[in-house]
């Protein structure tokens, strides 16, 4: 369903529990691309970052959750923790299930589980193909 709601409005959300990661709002750029990938579920999407990233306010909570179920504790826990990355989505998957997972026939180096709510950077020397086969993929 977040998904859904992230693919209508061009948006993607990370999260920024306790400010631990209060940096990604200086590392991550206006045109910057990035690699999307959910955990759990592996490589979502290619993405290009189009405004600055903002908190989460009560037009997005009500997209994103059921409003009338959530307390005000809910709705201010959202609104502290979770942050609107403004997308373009250049590649995708339509369903959460679509998402790509290493291959079994996949040769290289397969690098997955990158957390972006710290930015983290691959370091495998692949890394290119790798994002070359992913957009294939999520282009089909």
């Amino acid at each position: 369903y977040i998904w859904d709601v992230c693919l209508k409005n061009n948006i993607a959300l990370t999260w920024n529990n306790n400010n631990e990661n209060n940096s990604i709002y200086e590392k991550i750029k206006e045109n910057d691309i990035i690699v999307f990938y959910l955990v759990g579920s592996g490589y979502c999407a290619i993405l290009k970052v189009i405004g600055k990233l903002k908190n989460i306010n009560d037009k997005y909570i009500d997209l994103f959750t059921e409003s009338k179920k959530k307390t005000d504790v809910d709705r201010e826990w959202w609104k502290k923790y979770m942050i609107k990355i403004p997308v373009v989505f250049l590649a995708k998957v339509n369903k959460r299930e679509e998402c790509i997972n290493k291959p079994q026939n996949y040769n290289l180096t397969w690098t997955s589980g990158l957390r972006g709510s710290r930015c983290m950077k691959p370091k495998n020397k692949n890394w290119f193909e790798q994002v070359m086969y992913i957009y294939d993929k999520l282009n089909i």
